[in-house]
């Protein structure tokens, strides 16, 4: 599986598997509840790495748009978006597709000895 940056007037990011590719636009909604239903998108934070992130709920790309286009957060929003809303938009990407088990192999792209 790859994730990668896609440019483009829409801002999408790309996920790349097996199962083909899956583009989604670079919005971020944190829901202030539980969701009683599971819409594309819609990811439960329940333990992990990210702090920030513990119990959180969010749901990414165009439903995010949708739930409420005032209160999305975006890629573009700050200089260090991609490092922040990175995770958030990989497992928003992994939610559209329904698996038993995933298996992420990742990619470090270098920008030349630029910062990211």
């Amino acid at each position: 599986m790859r994730v990668s940056k896609q440019n483009g007037r829409f801002n999408r990011k790309k996920l790349l598997s097996s199962n083909g590719e899956t583009r989604l636009e670079s919005y971020v909604y944190y829901l202030p509840s539980c969701s009683t239903d599971a819409p594309k998108g819609y990811v439960e934070y329940l333990s992990g790495t990210r702090e920030d992130l513990a119990s959180k709920r969010w749901m990414t790309g165009v439903n995010a748009y949708y739930s409420d286009p005032s209160a999305i957060c975006r890629v573009t929003d700050s200089k260090a978006g991609k490092v922040e809303l990175g995770l958030q938009l990989l497992l928003g990407a992994l939610s559209e597709h329904s698996r038993d088990r995933w298996e992420l192999a990742s990619w470090l792209a270098s920008m030349m000895g630029k910062p990211w």
